[in-house]
């Protein structure tokens, strides 16, 4: 009889709905998009032809894909087996952060920061594509937990890769390290940045024969509307810049990771023994400091890049490591274990329904409807970011999609996985106004008359 509990527990909401975040990633469609075409052709040419890829991209990434290029080739279906290396990634990226956390994350919040990340977050949608973010998302997520919770040498390489395959990322990780070196002070913390440097510079000078050609020169968007179009290399306007990548509705931070607007909250007491020696913060609390300096990093990078909007992409195809620290304050502040105030509660519940859609919508409409606004060289593709009705989130409303029956069931799997992330925060909600609104019409009822 003991052992029943023990295998019940396999058929727990969360085993189901983790087994369901597990096969709703590996079952998303799979696409090769100009991009991603690009960095497979480059793999084809690497290893096929023993040519130099002639890409842009850098090739740090794609070539720790090779493995998979090769089973694709001997299967016959290389691009569809290479379309599955950035899901088989974020799994294992899932794993081992679960492993780097877990000294200073209760289980019960670990469960929910990788659920949200798998249910309301922008990580599905890049899953689709053989893209370079998910790579450098994945290493510099987990090598800094890996740095920061676990002291560890090997999460400075992790960084250090995964920086190297987005160069622009470089300063956002050394802004994050800095944030850390604060905390630590410890030299050899700047390792990362140098070892980035040096595999940019070594990669540049043997694909280009100069360590400082970097394949984007002289590379500009369309000439629009818009005043500052058709300019090339970091020539936007730092102020507007911030301003589109934080609050543009159809590429803003805001709506499609507003979970990174929400304070960490309090540490719960199972991880707060973890602390820092010399200034007893949490190790935790250490961790999102350095993910949100890397975000910061990020934004003031990407703010003056000509193509700050990530070119023709759902939503802001840059910022996709934003999606790590904006997912464990949600989990953390909206785990049942953490009191919050009745009104915080319900901005939370908030914010958590809007990054669930963020999940769904990216999955499920993608960039349905979009094809209006890209004739005549995108001329009017900026619609698409500051419009609200334009935007990808909001456009399913404007012109609604008729659902195919895959997508309806993958609609059906984020419901059950947002009822499962949003339940435990609408008891609590629901528990609160019960006993705050008696007392609010009591004190209404009782108080001066309203006079005119």
């Amino acid at each position: 009889m003991g052992s029943i509990p023990e295998q019940l527990r396999l058929f727990s909401p969360t085993s189901i709905v983790s087994v369901l975040a597990i096969a709703l990633l590996l079952t998303l469609p799979r696409f090769v998009n100009e991009d991603s075409r690009l960095r497979f052709e480059a793999l084809n040419q690497l290893f096929g032809s023993g040519l130099t890829p002639t890409t842009k991209y850098p090739l740090i990434g794609p070539l720790f894909a090779a493995p998979l290029w090769g089973i694709g080739h001997a299967t016959g279906d290389p691009e569809r087996v290479v379309a599955l290396f950035n899901r088989l990634l974020a799994l294992a990226g899932a794993a081992a952060m679960w492993w780097a956390v877990r000294p200073v994350l209760s289980a019960e919040v670990a469960r929910r920061f990788l659920l949200i990340l798998a249910f309301a977050s922008m990580l599905p949608y890049h899953l689709f594509y053989f893209g370079g973010e998910v790579f450098t998302a994945v290493l510099l997520g987990v090598g800094s937990a890996m740095v920061v919770v676990r002291q560890s040498l090997w999460g400075l390489l992790l960084m250090a890769i995964g920086a190297a395959n987005t160069p622009a990322t470089i300063p956002g990780m050394a802004l994050g390290l800095a944030v850390l070196f604060w905390h630590d002070r410890r030299l050899r913390l700047g390792l990362p940045i140098f070892l980035a440097a040096g595999l940019v510079l070594a990669e540049n000078a043997i694909r280009r024969g100069d360590p400082f050609a970097v394949g984007y020169e002289g590379e500009h968007g369309s000439q629009t509307p818009l005043p500052y179009s058709a300019r090339p290399g970091f020539s936007y306007p730092l102020l507007f810049g911030l301003l589109s990548v934080l609050f543009s509705f159809g590429k803003g931070l805001v709506f499609f990771t507003p979970g990174l607007f929400v304070p960490l909250g309090n540490v719960p007491q199972a991880s707060a023994s973890a602390l820092d020696s010399e200034h007893g913060v949490s190790r935790l609390r250490v961790l999102y400091r350095v993910w949100i300096g890397i975000v910061v990093g990020l934004v003031l990078v990407y703010a003056c890049w000509w193509s700050w909007y990530g070119g023709y992409f759902w939503g802001p195809r840059f910022f996709l490591f934003a999606c790590l620290p904006a997912s464990l304050a949600l989990a953390n502040r909206t785990s049942p274990s953490v009191q919050n105030s009745p009104g915080a509660n319900l901005l939370l519940l908030v914010v958590l329904l809007l990054s669930c859609w963020v999940g769904a919508n990216g999955v499920v409409y993608q960039t349905y409807g979009d094809e209006a606004f890209l004739a005549e060289g995108y001329r009017l593709e900026f619609a698409l970011w500051y419009v609200p009705e334009c935007s990808p989130l909001w456009w399913p409303f404007v012109q609604p999609k008729v659902l195919s029956p895959a997508d309806m069931v993958r609609l059906g799997m984020f419901a059950i996985g947002a009822m499962y992330l949003v339940a435990p925060l609408l008891v609590t909600v629901g528990c609160q106004l019960r006993e705050v609104l008696p007392r609010a019409w009591a004190r209404l009822r009782s108080g001066p008359r309203i006079r005119f």
